[in-house]
């Protein structure tokens, strides 16, 4: 029992290792944004309205 509330409460909290949030960036179309994993990208990143 306490493994599945040990699994719970890291996807409710997060990962402990601080997982770096996913972003976008412009791809080569329009319709196809860039996902990217890096949380020290410098590039401009796409906004969501």
């Amino acid at each position: 029992m306490s493994k599945i509330i040990s699994a719970l409460k890291r996807t409710i909290a997060g990962a402990p290792d601080g997982e770096a949030p996913v972003h976008f960036h412009q791809g080569m179309t329009d319709s196809f944004p860039e996902v990217c994993h890096d949380g020290r990208c410098d590039r401009p990143q796409l906004q969501v309205r």
